[in-house]
């Protein structure tokens, strides 16, 4: 668990983060990956109206390649880039271990492992506030992400925090360019970085 803020605005909790995959899976037994659930509590209810979540995607490709996106793809054709979660995903959680939290987060990347090479996913998450002057803020930054190897084994990266306040921080995702920012939809503007404080 990590406190935010001086005041404590906010605690960011760790439900899942493991190689145990959703049961949607169970029809696809080639797949290997991860699952990871986040929960964020606001308690500091003044300052900030709306969190949300954006995650760039470094990935191996079918053809043993890496591309980096921002993830889910199709948030920009659905008109929701650069967030994670489209509004139907932010109105029904499907996870009832969500309900009563001011914000969730669940992926579970996976990749086949019948193909003849290491395949990785790495996400760069970000935590974001939309503060009383309209203007996004980073609370947090971390990765996390696997490898599988060619004969099925699954490799879990450690959670790493990339950046908390009061770091520089460039852009909606340090994979990311900050020349982003414009013409963004919910009015994103510049992110402000403020003072941070660690707790568990």
């Amino acid at each position: 668990m990590i406190g935010l803020g001086p005041e404590f605005e906010g605690k960011l909790q760790v439900l899942q983060y493991n190689t145990d995959l959703p049961s949607w899976y169970k029809s696809m037994p080639d797949l290997r990956g991860i699952t990871i659930k986040l929960v964020y509590t606001n308690l500091d209810k003044s300052n900030f109206s709306e969190t949300d979540w954006i995650q760039t995607a470094t990935a191996t490709d079918k053809n043993g390649n890496c591309e980096t996106f921002t993830d889910p793809p199709e948030n920009v054709s659905e008109g929701y880039w650069p967030f994670y979660k489209s509004n139907d995903e932010r109105n029904h959680p499907m996870v009832a271990e969500f309900i009563g939290y001011a914000d969730n987060f669940m992926d579970a990347p996976a990749r086949d492992k019948t193909k003849p090479f290491i395949q990785t996913f790495e996400g760069e998450l970000t935590l974001v506030e939309l503060n009383n002057h309209k203007m996004w803020t980073p609370l947090i930054t971390f990765s996390y992400g696997f490898s599988l190897s060619p004969d099925g084994g699954v490799m879990i990266n450690p959670l790493r925090i990339i950046s908390m306040y009061p770091n520089s921080f460039s852009g909606l995702s340090l994979n990311q360019n900050s020349n982003i920012f414009g013409g963004l939809p919910r009015n994103i503007g510049p992110l402000v970085q403020k003072r941070n404080w660690i707790g568990h």
